[in-house]
């Protein structure tokens, strides 16, 4: 896998648990996997809500509101 090289700050006491627990050779690895975790979690928190919404009888009669909304001024001659 392609890597690219970044600087990012972190405060001195989780760099030196990394160091300790880690190892020098395997923070970088140990890194991009904790990242990976994080945003895999973010997702799914964001899916859920979306599915959460999706089943919400409020938020159903707000996206049937602007429904009505979409292609409006479609196919008129409007000159803006």
């Amino acid at each position: 896998m392609r890597t690219v090289n970044r600087t990012y700050s972190i405060p001195e006491d989780v760099d030196r648990d990394l160091r300790m627990f880690v190892g020098r050779g395997n923070i970088s690895h140990f890194i991009a996997e904790q990242v990976r975790r994080g945003i895999s979690e973010a997702k799914e928190k964001l899916r859920q809500a979306y599915l959460e919404s999706n089943n919400d009888p409020e938020e159903k009669a707000v996206y049937k509101d602007f429904e009505c909304a979409v292609g409006d001024g479609l196919g008129e001659d409007n000159d803006w």
